[in-house]
């Protein structure tokens, strides 16, 4: 049975949000895919990013066998099993998830200008390492083009008797790029300079956009462009988003009740997996909420909330529950019909904001039923 492993570098820690991923994903693959051996690989304390990837490449290149799957993840990324899945699943030799930098700018560059939303098996000529897949036989090309056209094979990097790093490939040394034709020279960093010796050795590097990665922890950035035509939401439907959190029932309740008493269905945008007992109130995961849809009544659960949607139409009711700081106030929220927080401390923080009388109200989860009065 083929074996697939999960690798990271780090420093010295990873974020708890990374590792939690981690867990319930290794979790999950284990019980979906059995044709896999699932196995985490890391390296800790090396600085040198071009070393700790070649270290990690190179020892499970020497023991790996030929239908042996690396899949590499960056520490500041949230993800899922699917994407994962399917990531592995496209047609090329070199495949990665196609993530955001802080900038929203996608760390790819694609073989024939932009790529189009939703493809798969966009063709690639350099695409980031942060979450990447391929066999030992992708490697074995790519070491031996290494050795016929660069003249590299393996190095030391530390002198540890019998260690890895007397022997290292450096797959990621990184690569002065010959010069364009406008003059041009591009310097490409160690995940580019892996990018450009696959391309090179004539493989072919393969990516899809998945809206599930996210990257930039503890900031979380997601590839939030328009998937489909905006919808305009029935009035009469309260759609409540929480973002990337697990709500308890109570809390959700608490939240759903004013809807509930006047028989208006809800649906609650959120990470819970399982449905709530309430039949009218409707789980969805919070991927699929679209901040570009119009609703009628939008209620955003938490301070993850409006930090995860970056624009929100114009909309009939808006209300908030603000649970912390925030870094950046969108001004959507300016004009929002009701904002709540749950302590003193956040209505001093909020106070100066909110101009309408009554705007800005006192209110911990369990009190929002008695607070929150939908029309």
């Amino acid at each position: 049975m083929p074996t697939l492993t999960i690798a990271f570098p780090a420093k010295f820690q990873i974020h708890a949000r990374f590792a939690m991923t981690l867990i319930e994903v290794v979790e999950e693959l284990k019980k979906v895919q059995s044709h896999w051996t699932v196995r985490t690989h890391y390296i800790l304390g090396k600085s040198n990013l071009s070393h700790a990837r070649s270290v990690l490449v190179t020892e499970w290149y020497e023991q790996a066998a030929e239908e042996d799957g690396f899949f590499f993840i960056d520490t500041d990324h949230t993800f899922t099993a699917q994407d994962i899945l399917r990531v592995i699943g496209l047609e090329g030799d070199i495949n990665a998830g196609i993530y955001c930098n802080r900038a929203r700018d996608p760390t790819c560059y694609p073989l024939e200008g932009a790529f189009t939303e939703l493809a798969e098996n966009i063709p690639l000529k350099y695409v980031a390492t942060g979450f990447m897949f391929f066999r030992k036989s992708a490697l074995v090309r790519i070491h031996e083009w290494m050795k016929a056209t660069e003249g590299l094979d393996r190095v030391v990097i530390s002198d540890y008797p019998g260690h890895i790093e007397q022997r290292t490939i450096p797959f990621f040394h990184s690569v002065m790029e010959p010069p364009r034709p406008d003059g041009k020279r591009f310097w490409l960093g160690e995940d580019f300079s892996f990018s450009y010796r696959a391309f090179e050795a004539g493989l072919k590097l393969r990516g899809c956009v998945t809206y599930t990665l996210g990257h930039e922890i503890p900031y979380v950035v997601f590839n939030d462009k328009p998937r489909r035509a905006p919808r305009t939401w029935h009035p009469q439907l309260v759609i409540v988003y929480a973002g990337n959190r697990v709500v308890l029932e109570e809390d959700a309740m608490a939240v759903c009740q004013p809807a509930l008493s006047k028989g208006r269905p809800v649906i609650f945008f959120c990470a819970n997996l399982q449905p709530f007992a309430e039949r009218l109130v409707a789980v969805r995961r919070y991927e699929e909420f679209h901040s570009h849809d119009t609703f009628g009544t939008l209620i955003v659960y938490g301070t993850d909330g409006f930090q995860q949607v970056a624009n929100i139409p114009p909309t009939k009711a808006l209300y908030a529950y603000l649970d912390r700081r925030m870094e950046s106030m969108p001004t959507s929220l300016l004009n929002a019909t009701n904002v709540f927080v749950p302590t003193y401390d956040l209505m001093t923080h909020y106070g100066s904001l909110f101009a309408k009388p009554g705007q800005l109200m006192k209110a911990d989860a369990k009190e929002l039923a008695t607070k929150l009065m939908l029309d």
